[in-house]
């Protein structure tokens, strides 16, 4: 199978200069849970409740005042529409 064949379309994104106030509220609009963080056409790390939780909530940081890329998680993997869907193991 394609990994095409299970891609999502349409998937929202944020510089990685953004605030995170800002990031939250599009989770919000849109009834997500992440957000593919992209900067200048190139993805660079994912946004997750988990990364707002735990860099910014448990920490008591001010959401307005916290630069997304300061808790973004930046190891991600990325692959291309076209590419042969694999376990996970085969990319670790």
């Amino acid at each position: 199978m394609k990994i095409k064949e299970s891609m999502v379309k349409g998937v929202a994104t944020v510089p990685s200069n953004a605030w995170v106030h800002k990031a939250v509220k599009l989770m919000n609009k849109n009834k997500i849970g992440c957000l593919l963080v992209v900067d200048y056409s190139q993805t660079t790390g994912i946004l997750t409740k988990r990364d707002i939780l735990t860099g910014v909530v448990e920490k008591r940081k001010d959401p307005q005042k916290t630069k997304i890329s300061k808790i973004m998680t930046k190891d991600v993997i990325v692959g291309n529409p076209i590419w042969n869907s694999l376990s996970r193991e085969t990319y670790v």
